[in-house]
């Protein structure tokens, strides 16, 4: 039991570390997967813009800022959580 209880922590410490490196690149990454499949449909149809590329091409300075902004909120956020996970002792 007293293994488990070790592994477990580890094992979250590990999922916590990887979730704040990349929650700030899973906007970025979604919105440009997104704008790249919009820009493949428009050679696709010879150049065609439709409504949503436009769109996309002309807000990505305004998603970059909700982004940042909405990083540094969730990082806020977890520092107290992880402030009062680590103020826990461990036994």
């Amino acid at each position: 039991v007293i293994y488990f209880n070790q592994r477990s922590i580890q094992l979250s410490k590990i999922a916590l570390n990887l979730f704040l490196w990349t929650f700030g690149f899973l906007i970025p990454i979604v919105y440009f997967l997104i704008f790249d499949n919009y820009k493949r449909e428009r050679n696709l149809y010879k150049n065609y813009n439709s409504p949503e590329y436009n769109w996309f091409n002309t807000h990505i300075l305004e998603m970059l800022t909700a982004n940042f902004a909405i990083a540094i909120i969730v990082i806020f956020v977890m520092s107290r959580i992880i402030r009062n996970w680590k103020g826990m002792p461990e036994e």
